[in-house]
């Protein structure tokens, strides 16, 4: 196995939490700080070189990890959080355009994969789950897409010029995800253009709006999974913060309103790691230097315990 991999560096500062009362356990307490095999691999991507919308998504992974390590790893429903966590670290990113960002990305991918342990990455702009799902290329026949968003983020690549609204175009148009196990969930109205919802349509893809989320509840997660997982060997869940109503998640790179709220959210996120046959998942487009008051960096370290929940439960 190729630990330690030289694609990562340490992650500042982070997991340095220490509880004030003796019988607080806290996330800070439960990681492993370090590359290991098995378990999750959480690992940050601070880029945000292709976003489309304001900058600043570079700064999410170190954010969600200060404020996750102040949670506590338990739930009422099913007890203390059982599944192994460590922190690998930052992908290095190294000098040069997006398509070399993304390479670095892919390679760091392959690495927790080759370890046997489940990715889990913190970005960064929303380009970046396009390595992150590619890197399974060749390790399964068949992968499916639940991607939770405001936005479609199939568009064209033009000339050659890579941005954030483009992942799952790409993963379309290369081949490397089946359009009827591809599934948008959250989409907004008035937000994007019927040209590319018309595109991921003919491909196969299953557009879901908030507003139906809103009004179906759980009941539209479970047909996502269906399709999501039809035939295909595991899904990769990506979460673009975004998906939350702007009064929920200010701090993105692409506030809309009309979204949902952070209790369906959680409650989607962990129905699907406990449902699904997961096989790696990000979180993308946190800019903490556009929030408000702290909300949408919460928003998202809660996210990622809810995560970590369902897939201790499933474990």
């Amino acid at each position: 196995m190729p630990l330690p991999s030289p694609v990562f560096s340490p992650a500042a500062g982070a997991w340095t939490m220490r509880p004030g009362d003796v019988n607080d356990v806290l996330f800070a307490q439960t990681l492993h700080q370090g590359q290991r095999e098995g378990g999750v691999a959480l690992f940050g991507i601070p880029y945000d070189g292709a976003v489309i919308g304001r900058p600043g998504a570079r700064m999410g992974p170190d954010a969600i990890r200060g404020e996750l390590q102040k949670l506590r790893p338990w739930t009422l429903g099913e007890g203390d959080t059982d599944v192994p966590l460590a922190d690998w670290g930052n992908v290095r990113i190294p000098y040069g355009d997006v398509n070399t960002v993304h390479q670095a990305v892919e390679t760091a991918a392959l690495a927790v994969l080759e370890a046997g342990a489940f990715p889990l990455a913190l970005g960064g702009d929303h380009s970046l789950t396009f390595p992150l799902v590619k890197a399974h290329e060749g390790r399964r026949q068949k992968i499916g897409v639940i991607n939770l968003d405001a936005h479609l983020d199939v568009r064209d690549v033009v000339n050659g010029a890579l941005n954030s609204g483009q992942s799952f175009g790409r993963l379309l148009d290369l081949g490397l995800v089946p359009g009827p196990n591809f599934v948008e969930v959250g989409i907004r109205d008035f937000a994007n253009s019927s040209w590319y919802a018309n595109k991921a349509r003919k491909a196969g893809a299953t557009l879901l709006g908030a507003t139906e989320w809103q009004e179906k509840g759980l009941e539209v997660i479970e047909h996502a999974v269906e399709l999501a997982s039809d035939g295909t060997d595991g899904v990769y869940l990506s979460i673009d913060i975004d998906v939350l109503d702007q009064a929920h998640g200010p701090g993105v790179s692409a506030p809309t309103p009309g979204g949902i709220n952070t209790t369906e959210l959680f409650q989607a996120v962990r129905f699907i790691a406990k449902r699904a046959k997961l096989v790696g998942a990000d979180l993308v487009e946190l800019a903490p230097p556009l929030d408000e008051n702290g909300r949408t960096v919460r928003a998202a370290a809660y996210t990622v315990a809810h995560l970590l929940a369902g897939l201790g439960a499933r474990r």
